[in-house]
Formats: structure tokens, sequence, C-alpha cells
């Protein structure tokens, strides 16, 4: 992908959407959380939390059986992975050095949500490379 078509893409969250990704996010705080939003044409419809097995405030590995079992219901519905999602519980939502390290989906949003101040939580998307990220858009729409 071009960096040209990447700044055109833009992620589209449902308010609801968006809801269920901050609670998901604000009940394993103060750890990471972690999951999938998934969609068609980088319009999200579906938030997949998966399961954090570092259980770390500083890193996330999502829970195998459970990304495998969120791919496969992904697939039976007819709509695609679009990005994943983790939180920073006390850091800004910008990529770490470790996120930059472990980007393995250079096609997929990664949504960093901080979580300093938990009554507002901070989303910023990026696409991230090895060793580089770039700020993309989002918007969060009326369902």
């Amino acid at each position: 992908m071009s960096s040209d078509t990447a700044v055109n893409r833009k992620l589209i969250v449902p308010k609801s959407v968006f809801d269920q990704v901050n609670q998901h996010l604000k009940s394993v705080f103060p750890q990471e959380g972690c999951g999938f939003l998934a969609g068609q044409q980088d319009q999200c419809t579906a938030f997949y939390p998966i399961e954090n097995i570092l259980h770390s405030q500083i890193a996330y590995r999502m829970r195998p059986d459970e990304q495998i079992q969120a791919l496969f219901d992904m697939e039976e519905n007819a709509i695609e992975p679009l990005a994943i999602v983790h939180s920073h519980p006390h850091n800004q939502a910008i990529p770490s050095e470790t996120d930059l390290k472990e980007a393995t989906w250079p096609d997929l949003f990664s949504v960093i949500v901080s979580l300093i101040d938990l009554d507002s939580p901070e989303w910023h998307c990026w696409l991230l490379h090895k060793n580089r990220s770039e700020k993309a858009q989002f918007l969060v729409c009326n369902d």
C-alpha cells in the first residue's frame, strides 16, 4: 500500500462500537486491553474483545484461540478485520517501540486508546509499519 493510499483511508466507528471498546478497555484496567474492530471497507460494524494473555500494564498479546475464533466469526459474517485496538493505561495514545517492533498487520489500522483519564479515553488511529508509524483518520458516527 502506498502512503498516498494510507493517507486517504479513514476508519469509521459507530458510537455503539466506540462505547463497547471503551467499556472493555476500562474493565481490564490497569492492564492493557486488546481486540479487533471489524467490518467492510473501513466501516466498522463489530468489536471482538480478546484476552491479553500477558496481563500487563505495558504490553499485550492476544489469546491465540480467541483471536482465531474472532477471525472465523468474521469470515462467517462476511466482514474482515479492520483494526487492532489496544489500550495504553498510563501513557499517551501513540505507538510505543514495542507496538512498532511487533507490527505485523500493515494493512490494518492500529487504534491506541489512552486511559490516562478514565472518564475520557483518548483514541488515536495509526497505520504501523516496522519501525515507523503514520497517523490515520478515524470518525465516530451515530449508529
